[in-house]
C-alpha cells in the first residue's frame, strides 16, 4: 500500500480458533466434567515498510508477532476410550513470538552494501500435570516402602498420591543477529564480470527456563495423617538423602540460564565463462561458537553448471 512517493506499507493479520476434541472425566468418579477442553486460539500480525529516499538506498523495517494459546493439552488416555482424559491438573499453554527486523541496502559505486539486523523473542508459559511424578512418586516410592510410614500406606496412596500437583514451566528465548555484507554490483547484460560477496555475521542467544512444581495441601494432608509435619526430624531422618522440608508445599524447582554467541565470516567469488551459461563459484565459511567446545566449519565449495550456477551451503549453527 503506497503512503507517499518514497514510502509503502504492508500489513497482514490472521486469526483462527480450533475447537477442542478432548473430553475430561473425573479421575475418581468417572463422570464426564467437560467437552473439547483443548481448544486453541492463534493470531499472527505482520507489518513491513519500504522506504526509498533515493534510487540507491532502501530501508525496510518489519515486525512479526504471533500468539498461540491452548486451553489444555491434547493428551488422552487409551484406557478411558478415544480422546478421553482424567488428569487432575489442567495443562494450558501460552506461546508468544516477536521478530522485529531492519534491512538497509545502499549502493556505493560498484558495490552494494547490505545490513540486516533482527531480534527474536519467544515466551512460552505452560502448566503441566505433575501429580503422578510428584505426589504419586512420593507416596508409592518413598513413603510406602519406608518402615516409618508403611503403616499408613492406604492413606498415602489414597490421599497424598492424588494431591493435584501443577508444574509451572516458563521458557524465554532472546536472540539478536546482525549481518553485514558487501556484494559486487550486478553486471551489465553481456558483460564478463567477476562477481563476489563478502560479509560478517554475529549472533547472541540467551535462554531462561524455569520449572517450579508444587503440591498445594501436601503439608496439611501429611500432618493430618501422621500427626507431625514434613519438616519434622522424623521425616528428615527417615528419608535420608531424599529429604526436603517441602516448604510452601514445593516439590521441585529448577531455574536455568544458557547463552550462545556466534561469529562468522563468509565470502563467495564467481566468474562467468560466458554470459548466463557457465559459472564457477567458491564459498568459504568459518563458524566459531563461543563457549564450550569451539566448532569450526570451513569449506571451499566449487560448483560447475551447464546453464546457471546454483550454489547452496549451510554451516549448521551459523544460519545464513
Amino acid at each position: 500500500m503506497p503512503i507517499s512517493s518514497t514510502v509503502a506499507a504492508r500489513v497482514g493479520v490472521l486469526y483462527g480458533h480450533d475447537a477442542g476434541w478432548i473430553d475430561q472425566f473425573n479421575y475418581l468418579t468417572g463422570v464426564k466434567e467437560a467437552s473439547g477442553i483443548n481448544s486453541v486460539d492463534h493470531a499472527v500480525v505482520k507489518a513491513a515498510l519500504l522506504i526509498q529516499p533515493s534510487d540507491d538506498f532502501t530501508i525496510e523495517p518489519a515486525v512479526w508477532m504471533q500468539r498461540v494459546a491452548s486451553s489444555d493439552s491434547s493428551v488422552w488416555y487409551e484406557a478411558l476410550g478415544l480422546f478421553n482424559t482424567s488428569k487432575e491438573v489442567k495443562e494450558p499453554s501460552n506461546d508468544r513470538i516477536l521478530v522485529p527486523s531492519l534491512k538497509l541496502d545502499k549502493r556505493f559505486g560498484t558495490i552494494d552494501l547490505t545490513s540486516i539486523s533482527s531480534f527474536f523473542w519467544r515466551g512460552r508459559d505452560r502448566q503441566l500435570d505433575g501429580t503422578y511424578f510428584n505426589d504419586g512418586a512420593f507416596a508409592y516410592f518413598l513413603l510406602d516402602p519406608n518402615p516409618v510410614f508403611a503403616s499408613h500406606q492406604l492413606q498415602n496412596d489414597a490421599i497424598i498420591a492424588h494431591i493435584p500437583s501443577p508444574v509451572h514451566a516458563e521458557t524465554k528465548n532472546e536472540q539478536f543477529t546482525q549481518e553485514l555484507r558487501a556484494t559486487s554490483a550486478k553486471p551489465a547484460p553481456g558483460a564478463l564480470t567477476l562477481r563476489w560477496t563478502a560479509g560478517l555475521y554475529y549472533s547472541h542467544e540467551r535462554q531462561d527456563a524455569g520449572n517450579t512444581e508444587y503440591a498445594p495441601g501436601l503439608n496439611g494432608a501429611f500432618q493430618s495423617i501422621y500427626g507431625y509435619p514434613l519438616s519434622s526430624p522424623i521425616v528428615q531422618q527417615a528419608l535420608g538423602s531424599t529429604a526436603t522440608t517441602f516448604e510452601n508445599d514445593q516439590m521441585f524447582i529448577s531455574p536455568t540460564t544458557s547463552t550462545v554467541t556466534e561469529y562468522a565470516a563468509f565470502g563467495e567469488v564467481g566468474y562467468d565463462l560466458w554470459p548466463s551459461r557457465l559459472a564457477l563459484r567458491i564459498r568459504h565459511t568459518d563458524v566459531l561458537p563461543h563457549g564450550g567446545w569451539p566448532l569450526r566449519n570451513r569449506r571451499a565449495l566449487p560448483l560447475l553448471s551447464g546453464r546457471q550456477c546454483v550454489c547452496y551451503y549451510s554451516a549448521g549453527v551459523c544460519g545464513f
